[in-house]
């Protein structure tokens, strides 16, 4: 599969590093001639740079790395990044996925940015002739750094190249500049919102308005400058340069007021960040390593945290100054007391696939904690105290993030250049965008003149198919929306949310039941008549009755399902697996194994007659004869996504770039569709096969008339 040159060398980098996030893939398993988009789609949302930080500037030492090879992962797996991480999750219409692949990563801290930009136009094919929703503030390129007035009134971003100041009731950015540093962290904002401390050009410290981004004064120095921050009072700039010195700047005069102390650093290593406690009578400063100092107002400088306790990716403080949050690469998130910052307090990550971010401060003695599955991120509001979790949503690679003060608003940048503002006084993840459908899933209803869109935030609304416009709303979950799945009839929805307690709604009634509590979720589809829905739960595949939610039994047992489907009379499935195997239900034996050989599996579809089985994987497309068992068709182009058009001998693609592709049986392409998301979580055919609808990683919904 073909990816421009700077797509596949940035995703190479986000891969091979560990990623900016993680992914939790989750195949749906739905009727394959389901026109009503019986392939849920993925909520998923956040990321990281390096090990886990929430924001990118907490990486440091990474070493440049090639572009990607064009491999990818085991897309239906419920086992995140089944092959290490380094191929690509399940993007097809039948699955839904926690997490949102990315065509680019922003460099590590102290290297320069790749000097190709991504091209202006990079989305040939036939535009779509309807869209809603989505995220409506982009950034030119991605942001590693962010910074939020205490009120959350104001918010900036930093990038590689330029900070940008952003108001959530403003689509576009206040104003802009350039900067001269390197170092992302070389950027913040006064509690007021009243100045903003960068670096100019040049790359001297620099004050500016918050009104207007109009100077205030440039203090020349000689050594490259590493951090800026605020003192409480904001009548000093407290800069720290590339040796490790510490020193401060009169607000009013933009003169240097006094030296404050130096950290010895290592080679390479560098500071990264400033922070006070309660009372002002000390601060912790950190470094690019991991480690972190205590400095007093006299200068003097004492240990916190060493390399050795852990490659610690940022602090927060408790309110009573007593003890603090950190998060270490592979450890996870500690508790620790000061002074001895002894552990008082564990969570633990959960594999290789799993790390923590970063922690931010927010106020209110809570912090954003970003924690990272595969390729996906869920940012949770945290409260240190207590140490647990409050509120969480995941994100798509999430590059910087901060929160006010006052702890009730907070922004995220993301990695595709999207920036959001979200509301925390209800202690949930409310968006405050002024177009606030984030879709994660959109399906015809049997009429073909309505949608449904499902969102991040659980809410579903039925929408007019011609011109969007919402007629009828519900919602589903307080929780943050994994999946959802629409059944053949339109009557029923299957959701899941990070509580992992599926439940199936009736639309009629807007009543739902529970399908109880899972520890783990992967697969979904509802047989074609709807009475009966399909859920991969805890290594199996569960039957349930959709009438009262009742479990009728198990449909194959197994530890591990890459992928699964059932074909359209109920009477077979087809398991992925080395080969793909045919089985009679109920599934017994060995079962038939299709007769060659594929890459890991992305997806697999019947037709709606149940006589071809479509295999897509990352290097092709293969079409499987199931009445003769011979292979008919293969396609030479990575797939992610296919659907079978109803009522007619076509299926599209989607192949992982966000382009859909039309086909005939026989391989021929009828045409490309494009103008839309860069990646597609799920793509479905109208009932009458005329339209065409898709969400994807801007969570956005597209529509594409056919023919």
């Amino acid at each position: 599969m073909k990816r421009p040159a700077w797509s596949l060398l940035l995703l190479g980098l986000i891969l091979l590093v560990g990623g900016i996030g993680g992914v939790v893939v989750v195949q749906h398993l739905a009727d394959p001639n389901d026109a009503h988009g019986n392939g849920g789609s993925s909520a998923n949302l956040a990321a990281d740079l390096e090990p886990s930080s929430l924001c990118s500037s907490d990486s440091d030492d990474q070493q440049p790395i090639t572009a990607d090879d064009g491999q990818h992962a085991h897309p239906d797996s419920s086992h995140p990044a089944a092959d290490g991480g380094k191929d690509k999750p399940d993007q097809s219409p039948g699955s839904v996925h926690t997490g949102q692949p990315t065509t680019g990563t922003p460099p590590p801290e102290g290297e320069e940015p790749p000097a190709e930009e991504p091209p202006t136009d990079p989305r040939p094919g036939r535009k779509p002739t309807k869209s809603i929703g989505g995220v409506n503030r982009r950034l030119d390129r991605f942001a590693i750094n962010a910074g939020m007035s205490a009120d959350g009134a104001v918010a900036f971003t930093c990038g590689p190249e330029k900070i940008q100041l952003w108001s959530p009731d403003k689509e576009t950015s206040l104003w802009e500049r350039k900067h001269g540093s390197k170092y992302a962290s070389a950027a913040a904002i006064s509690a007021d919102g009243a100045l903003v401390a960068t670096t100019s050009e040049a790359g001297n410290p620099l004050l500016v308005r918050g009104a207007d981004g109009g100077p205030v004064w440039e203090f020349e120095h000689e050594t490259a400058i590493s951090v800026v921050a605020f003192s409480p009072d904001a009548a000093r700039v407290v800069v720290g340069d590339s040796t490790g010195a510490l020193f401060s700047v009169d607000v009013e005069t933009g003169k240097e007021s006094r030296a404050i102390g130096a950290i010895e650093l290592a080679a390479e290593e560098g500071l990264r960040s400033i922070q006070w406690d309660a009372s002002a009578a000390a601060m912790y400063v950190g470094t690019n390593k991991g480690a972190f100092y205590s400095v007093s107002p006299e200068g003097d400088v004492k240990p916190l945290l060493s390399r050795e306790d852990g490659r610690t990716w940022g602090i927060v403080l408790a309110p009573d100054g007593r003890s603090f949050l950190s998060a270490t690469r592979e450890q996870g998130l500690y508790l620790r007391s000061i002074p001895g910052a002894d552990v008082l307090k564990h969570l633990p990550t959960d594999g290789p696939e799993h790390s923590m971010q970063s922690p931010k401060p927010i106020g209110r003695g809570r912090a954003l904690v970003g924690m990272r599955d595969g390729i996906s991120v869920a940012v949770h509001l945290w409260d240190i105290t207590a140490f647990k979790s409050i509120a969480s949503v995941e994100l798509s690679f999430v590059t910087a993030c901060a929160g006010s003060a006052d702890g009730r608003r907070a922004i995220t940048a993301e990695l595709g250049g999207g920036v959001r503002f979200w509301n925390l006084d209800n202690d949930l993840f409310a968006p405050m965008d002024k177009r606030q459908v984030q879709a994660i899933y959109a399906s015809f209803l049997p009429d073909g003149r309505r949608l449904l869109v499902g969102e991040v935030s659980g809410r579903v609304s039925i929408r007019d198919a011609d011109t969007l416009e919402e007629l009828d709303s519900f919602r589903t979950r307080e929780k943050t929306v994994e999946a959802m799945l629409l059944s053949p009839m339109g009557d029923k929805l299957a959701v899941v949310d990070t509580a992992r307690e599926p439940r199936l709604w009736t639309l009629a009634t807007k009543e739902s039941v529970s399908l109880g509590k899972l520890a783990e979720f992967s697969l979904m589809q509802f047989s074609t008549d709807g009475s009966r829905l399909y859920l991969g739960v805890d290594g199996k595949i569960g039957i349930f009755d959709t009438a009262d939610g009742s479990r009728l039994g198990t449909l194959f047992d197994t530890w591990q399902i890459p992928a699964c489907r059932v074909n359209p009379d109920g009477t077979r499935v087809a398991i992925a697996g080395y080969p793909v195997r045919l089985f009679s239900l109920p599934a017994e034996g060995e079962g038939e194994a299709l007769d060659f050989e594929c890459p890991p599996i992305s997806a697999l579809r019947f037709s709606g007659d149940g006589g071809i089985l479509a295999v897509a994987t990352s290097k092709g497309l293969w079409l499987w004869d199931t009445g003769r068992s011979v292979l008919s068709t293969k396609i030479d182009i990575g797939t992610y996504a296919i659907e079978f058009r109803p009522g007619r001998d076509e299926f599209m693609t989607e192949d992982g770039n966000g382009f859909i592709h039309r086909y005939k049986l026989d391989g021929e392409l009828i045409e490309t569709l494009g103008g839309g998301p860069e990646i597609c979580w799920h793509v479905a055919w109208s009932p009458d096969g005329r339209r065409i609808v898709g969400v994807g990683d801007d969570q956005a919904v597209y529509l594409w008339d056919v023919d």
